[in-house]
């Protein structure tokens, strides 16, 4: 079963900080493609990637992976 809180929370901060997913992907160091594949609950990122997202996005993970 795919998640989808992730996938949405995800894109939605993005398109909150007015990035696209280029630029997204240059920021986590990875490709526009897999920033589309996590966006679509496609793929998830690893853990240490997760707490880069959190930290840039000034997000918790409880908040992105819907723990709240």
């Amino acid at each position: 079963m795919k998640d989808k809180i992730f996938a949405e929370r995800f894109k939605e901060c993005r398109l909150e900080m007015g990035l696209t997913q280029k630029q997204v992907a240059t920021l986590f160091h990875t490709t526009q493609s897999t920033i589309a594949k996590w966006e679509n609950a496609d793929q998830f990122p690893s853990v240490p990637t997760l707490k880069t997202i959190c930290f840039e996005f000034k997000i918790s993970a409880d908040y992105l992976l819907g723990i709240e």
